[in-house]
């Protein structure tokens, strides 16, 4: 028995195989299918944007009373961490990296903690973020030279009595109706009143006093408006024409660097906004009144 000859087909999937055989006078073909396995190709798209790496981690797990800090750079750095689990840690990294840490709030002790990250380089920039309990808890970066970010906040616990009250609202968590308007932690929007509540408010003890007032009463009604927002698009497009001048009026927020400047924008912020959503309506009622 002698083999002339054969063809084959190939795909990214299975290889078939035809063989020919001659035997004395007669000629026998014998065609055979082998199936192989082999992973589909995947076209490559390049690296990831911070934005998407933050997101796939928020989409992410977490063991509870675990925080990670994502750290995103290009250059060298150095610092250290600490919590109220966790003694004084220093770190020193090279380019991007990431730190699991234990950071657990338990009845009646609200925990805390703290890091401080500094390039050790004039070029090159740091971003830096604290995720919990799916939740982007505190952010910074920095480009200047020899820049340094310092994070600090609460840490956040789904054991925590306020956290299990509602399932998934951690202690000082996210604004949940912003979140679903604009559709994701990592929004401009959403940033902007993490930032405002991290770099102004918490930092003065009216500004924190005003968040937990806040918070107690936020929370109790957020998380219905949340969820209607997912399910009704129509719902969503209204409460983000309903809420975007509000959350434009609190850029004035940004220039708040004392208590007093604090209080002061603050009141001038709720009244531009008693303004906006009650004066100017009423306005346009006692004016078609008048009309008629």
């Amino acid at each position: 028995m002698q083999l002339a000859s054969y063809d084959e087909t190939v795909t990214p999937y299975d290889r078939t195989i035809t063989i020919p055989f001659k035997r004395s006078n007669d000629e026998l073909s014998i065609v055979g299918t082998h199936v192989f396995s082999q992973p589909a190709i995947v076209q490559n798209s390049g690296p990831q944007s911070i934005e998407q790496i933050v997101q796939s981690e928020l989409d992410m797990e977490m063991p509870d009373g675990k925080a990670k800090l994502l750290i995103f750079s290009n250059t060298n750095w150095s610092g250290a961490y600490q919590t109220s689990n966790v003694d004084f840690t220093e770190i020193i990294g090279q380019n991007d990296d990431e730190v699991i840490f234990e950071c657990n709030s338990t009845m009646g002790s609200q925990g805390m903690f703290g890091t401080k990250i500094q390039k050790l380089t004039d070029e090159g920039y740091l971003e830096m973020y604290v995720i919990q309990n799916q939740q982007i808890v505190s952010q910074g970066s920095t480009e200047t030279n020899f820049g340094e970010v310092f994070l600090k906040g609460d840490c956040i616990s789904s054991s925590d009595p306020a956290a299990s009250t509602n399932p998934g609202i951690p202690r000082g968590g996210g604004c949940l109706i912003a979140t679903a308007t604009y559709g994701s932690e990592m929004s401009p929007q959403v940033q902007q009143l993490r930032e405002l509540r991290d770099n102004q408010l918490l930092q003065t003890a009216s500004g924190t006093q005003f968040m937990g007032m806040f918070n107690d009463v936020y929370y109790s009604f957020s998380p219905i408006i949340a969820d209607y927002e997912r399910e009704n698009p129509l719902f969503k497009e209204v409460i983000k024409i309903a809420i975007t001048p509000m959350i434009s009026s609190l850029s004035l927020m940004e220039n708040a660097n004392s208590e007093s400047e604090v209080i002061s924008l603050g009141l001038s912020v709720i009244m531009l906004n008693i303004g906006m959503y009650l004066g100017v309506p009423a306005m346009v009622v006692v004016g078609i009144r008048k009309r008629i």
